[in-house]
């Protein structure tokens, strides 16, 4: 009876990745990134709007009061 020995030791071989495969992986990752940096970029722009039409309408209101102020001036 013969007993085998084990090394402990494999070949581990990938399959072959097509050329410019990790150029075309960056530049992928890349585009996600940027992507989500304008997704940011616009919720931030969303928010900046909402800010200034809040400030709009305060200042609309100001203008409404002063031009009532004026009519009634005239008026006398």
């Amino acid at each position: 009876m013969t007993t085998l020995k084990s090394c402990d030791y494999f070949f581990w071989k990938d399959d072959e990745l097509p050329e410019g495969y990790y150029k075309n992986h960056i530049r992928t990752l890349k585009q996600q990134v940027d992507s989500k940096e304008n997704y940011v970029g616009l919720i931030s722009l969303r928010k900046k709007v909402v800010e200034l039409e809040f400030l709009l309408s305060k200042e609309k209101l100001v203008v409404d009061k002063l031009e009532k102020k004026v009519t009634k001036e005239r008026k006398l």
